[in-house]
């Protein structure tokens, strides 16, 4: 079966190869270089690289959903099927609660529901590490496989935990909480198998768009399915998005390997293509040799912090907006309802199409070999932070809400551009290691996501103009300071102590590396 199946995948690679004359013999150099040159945008797209990349983008989109639906839910608890014109960033207490329906429905005070809302965010403390850690000893398929199961199995009991007791909600939302923030870190490692070096920066980036699209999608569906009058509208909710997560378990069980190597329907020139153009065959590692981390010298790595301190400024700002931009839109500049829920979503929008966007364009320099991976990375943080800072800084003299909130979209569509720079980093400080790096960096990330929003309600106490002014400006210098560090320290090169690992494996294994990186760690000062 896998050999009919290759010899399917080779048919167009063959009828290519031959149209173009591409079947002379070459040394490993020209082969490499002529087969990516030769791939068509057709070919690429339908590749199952990029078809586990429409795969990994469907489960971002759910699992953001189950993070977000809830927002929506309890404004649909409270006044049971809303009509089409209720939006869940209503601050009048009519709005939020309907005191006939009080008695069918669940309308919980407003201190339980900010609870319920935050608990999601306790277990994002913890969890990527963990994740990191998982996914070095079993890979990413199958935990990745489990975490989504077991969160769409809770999103679908919520309804009914919701009528028992908010204590119990609060509980299941923090587990959800644990669940999806541990799969991100797993992306970083299947794409460190998966992912050409040459489209590393492309694919991660396709996949992180599923950030904002899946608060878009959450929102638009959410608001027409409160409409349905089932059950009261709110609990389908839950059980359509829980619905859709299990198919996409079985299509992930089904069509996703760990890597291209093990993968029974990919061609053999693409995986070739994919193997070769790796800097660090990670996969040909032993099942049964569990990966030491060596967080010690991690931890002392100069770029890794760089890394770290870019990623933990842009997920903070971006906590910051999407948290308080529906109340600044209303305190501010008085939108109605249904003004306020639409100009709120653009910088949604704005976000996921620069993600995957400027993903695409990097990668296209990177194949021309224009300028050096570092300098690339470099460039897309710094001038992504900066252009966010600026915008961000300049929305507290605008007086008009259509101005405002194309500065704000300006804003967090810049910071598009982060996903190809540090976020990428995970990938190639130390490719061995690269779910344990992002796993640390998201779970700093869920320290800013959670401090954040405290801070912001600590400034803009007052309500009052100029304490918006002050949030745009504090906003603007976290952006600055997490570019500032990413030039000073930053970088892509492997870290040396990693290199230094490779070069000292005399067979053409990665295996060992990580007894080799713990030995050094033991020695002296910086491994020697």
């Amino acid at each position: 079966m896998q050999m009919t199946f290759a010899a399917k995948g080779d048919f167009l690679d063959r009828y290519i190869s031959k149209f173009c004359k591409c079947g002379e013999k070459k040394n490993l150099g020209e082969v490499k270089q002529e087969e990516e040159y030769m791939e068509s945008v057709l070919q690429k797209l339908v590749s199952w690289r990029w078809r586990v990349a429409y795969i990994s983008l469907f489960g971002m989109v759910t699992q953001i959903m189950h993070r977000n639906c809830i927002s929506f839910a309890l404004v649909c608890m409270c006044k049971g099927q809303i009509d089409n014109t209720s939006l869940p960033h209503s601050h009048s207490d009519k709005e939020e609660i309907n005191s006939d329906a009080m008695s069918d429905n669940i309308c919980w005070d407003r201190t339980t529901q900010s609870l319920v809302l935050s608990s999601y965010f306790y277990g994002q403390l913890i969890a990527p590490f963990i994740s990191g850690l998982v996914t070095q000893r079993f890979g990413v398929k199958r935990p990745m496989a489990l975490y989504m199961l077991l969160s769409s199995v809770l999103l679908m009991a919520t309804p009914e935990l919701a009528r028992r007791s908010s204590s119990l909600t609060i509980a299941v939302r923090a587990v959800q909480g644990f669940l999806g923030s541990g799969c991100l870190p797993m992306y970083s490692q299947l794409w460190d198998e998966w992912a050409p070096t040459s489209e590393r920066g492309e694919l991660l980036a396709f996949t992180l768009s599923g950030l904002d699209l899946g608060i878009l999608v959450a929102f638009a569906s959410s608001g027409y399915l409160c409409t349905i009058p089932v059950d009261k509208g709110w609990p389908l909710i839950f059980y359509t998005y829980g619905g859709l997560t299990l198919i996409w378990v079985a299509t992930w069980l089904l069509f996703v390997t760990d890597s291209p190597k093990t993968h029974p329907f990919i061609s053999h020139k693409e995986r070739k293509f994919i193997r070769g153009n790796r800097h660090d065959h990670v996969s040909d590692k032993s099942e049964n040799d569990p990966v030491k981390t060596p967080w010690l010298l991690i931890l002392r790595s100069g770029p890794v912090w760089a890394m770290m301190a870019a990623m933990v400024s842009v997920a903070s700002g971006m906590s910051l907006v999407f948290s308080y931009l529906p109340k600044y839109m209303d305190n501010v500049h008085h939108l109605n309802t249904r003004e306020n829920g639409l100009l709120s979503s653009l910088p949604f929008l704005g976000r996921g199409l620069s993600i995957i966007l400027i993903g695409i364009l990097t990668d296209k320099i990177l194949q021309r070999k224009w300028i050096s991976v570092t300098k690339m990375r470099k460039i897309n943080q710094c001038c992504s932070s900066f252009t966010a800072a600026l915008s961000i800084y300049f929305v507290q003299y605008v007086h008009r809400a259509d101005l405002a909130i194309l500065l704000i979209t300006l804003s967090t569509a810049s910071l598009g551009g982060t996903m190809s720079g540090a976020y990428t980093n995970s990938l190639e400080l130390a490719p061995r290691y690269a779910s344990s790096l992002s796993g640390l960096a998201f779970t700093l990330n869920g320290v800013g996501q959670i401090t954040a929003p405290i801070a912001g309600s600590l400034i803009i106490q007052e309500g009052t103009t100029a304490s918006w002014g002050n949030m745009f400006m504090s906003l603007s210098a976290v952006y600055i300071c997490g570019g500032v560090v990413y030039v000073l320290l930053g970088s892509s090169d492997e870290l040396p102590w990693y290199s230094q690992a490779k070069q000292s494996e005399k067979v053409p294994e990665i295996s060992n590396i990580s007894q080799i990186v713990i030995k050094m760690s033991e020695q002296s000062e910086y491994g020697h």
